[in-house]
């Protein structure tokens, strides 16, 4: 059941904050193991690939407290484009 909100709820701004940051980690460590070739490698990759998993399971988590939620409406005075966009991009995700 969808229920409208004025702002997201507390675990959607968690989620959304805590896959922020993995995704930042994710990607400074995959340039850290693009531009190594010592012995840290290895231990790159082996925090790369789980933390990848762990990005996919918020967003399928994510997706779950998104439809059990839903989402604030948009600004009323937003130019349309923009809400054609905005509209767009979540079901391009």
């Amino acid at each position: 059941m969808i229920v409208a909100h004025r702002r997201f709820t507390p675990v959607q701004r968690l989620l959304h904050w805590l896959m922020a940051a993995c995704i930042l980690a994710v990607l400074f460590i995959g340039v850290g193991m693009v531009s190594t070739v010592m012995p840290k490698y290895l231990t790159l990759v082996a925090i790369h690939k789980p933390l990848g998993i762990a990005i996919l399971a918020l967003a399928l988590i994510r997706l779950a407290v998104r439809l059990r939620y839903g989402a604030p409406p948009l600004p009323a005075d937003l130019p349309e484009p923009m809400k054609l966009a905005a509209v767009a991009s979540h079901y391009a995700l």
